[in-house]
């Protein structure tokens, strides 16, 4: 699978997922396409979310495994779940439900494999780092509302976390896109 993300001047970050997600996904993709490719949705679809909003967090599960999505309204109106977009996707392999999940990163960084110095030395310096008693954060911006954070376990510096959110939804936007490989 692939991500793709507009890098601006640097190009387009590229991600491989391995692991039990197959099918083609593009951030932000439409709530329908996304459970068409057999993500079920934890929580009630026709609740409403408030125009030009989102709902954080939301579970989805598909063959055992789980990961949490942000579910945007980018209109003017209130929408049902169901008639919004999936506007990110968090996946965290500390989890039991997403141990299966690995994700291969451009110049051989590999989700729940690559230290975080090494991520930093082949990446460059994140635009915000956070450091806390159990992890250390790297986030990465490449536009309006189009974030990647990678986040590593602070005892043994792998790369445990990734957390990919694109909110824009205009026609010249580049879309984070993930495709089989």
């Amino acid at each position: 699978f692939h991500f793709r993300h507009k890098i601006g001047q640097r190009g387009e970050l590229l991600c491989d997922l391995l692991g039990q997600l197959p099918g083609r996904y593009e951030i932000p993709e439409s709530y329908a396409d996304f459970t068409a490719l057999g993500w079920v949705y934890s929580g009630d679809d026709t609740k409403e979310i408030q125009p030009e909003s989102f709902s954080e967090g939301e579970s989805f599960e598909k063959d055992g495994n789980q990961i949490t999505v942000d579910i945007a309204n980018p209109d003017t109106t209130a929408k049902p779940v169901a008639e919004c977009l999936i506007g990110g996707i968090h996946i965290d392999t500390s989890t039991a439900e997403g141990q299966n999940i690995y994700v291969g990163l451009p110049n051989g960084v590999t989700l729940q494999q690559s230290l975080m110095e090494d991520v930093e030395s082949i990446y460059g310096a994140p635009k915000d780092r956070y450091e806390a008693d159990t992890s250390v954060q790297f986030t990465y911006e490449y536009g309006l509302y189009q974030t990647i954070t990678l986040g590593f376990d602070n005892k043994t510096g792998i790369l445990y976390s990734l957390d990919m959110q694109n909110f824009t939804t205009t026609a010249d936007a580049e879309a984070c896109t993930i495709t089989p490989k």
